[in-house]
């Protein structure tokens, strides 16, 4: 018997949703909120997403915090998108967070003398002060953090 594949949307900006269409078969998880509004973005985001995209494919949705998987959860964040959602999965190594906005470490640990916050919005977001304590929630929450836009993710997080 085949396993379930699950593909969970973090957010719908096109960006990172372009090979969507290549996992056949996938069960495609997104906030409703997101799918509401990727299919009707407001006009100053709407050359982030594909509303044709959003139609076509078979999205589940799912609303607010919610346990997909044993040892996997989503969580509703917002802030950088209406219904940008993240990623916990507990490991032997604690709860990793894969946030789900696009940040970086910076976001969680801003310098010191470049802020004079705990951490910082990300830097496109339609509202600021929700994308602020998604970011500081994250931090609370996991024990290991996965930045979306980190690039040390592409270097094994060396």
């Amino acid at each position: 018997m085949p396993s379930t594949v699950f593909v969970i949307c973090t957010h719908l900006h096109y960006a990172h949703v372009l090979n969507i269409r290549e996992c056949i078969n996938a069960r495609m998880v997104v906030q409703k909120t997101e799918l509401d509004f990727a299919l009707s973005p407001h006009p100053l985001f709407a050359h982030l997403y594909d509303a044709s995209m959003a139609e076509e494919l078979p999205f589940e949705t799912v609303e607010g915090d919610v346990e997909l998987l044993a040892g996997i959860k989503l969580h509703h964040f917002g802030g950088h998108t209406p219904g940008s959602q993240g990623v916990a999965v507990r490991t032997h190594q604690g709860q990793a967070v894969i946030s789900g906005m696009c940040t970086t470490q910076k976001n969680f640990d801003p310098p010191l003398g470049v802020a004079h916050t705990p951490v910082l919005a990300c830097g496109i977001h339609v509202d600021p002060i929700q994308s602020y304590e998604a970011i500081a929630r994250i931090k609370r929450m996991a024990d290991i953090i996965l930045p979306n836009h980190d690039t040390r993710l592409l270097e094994g997080m060396k």
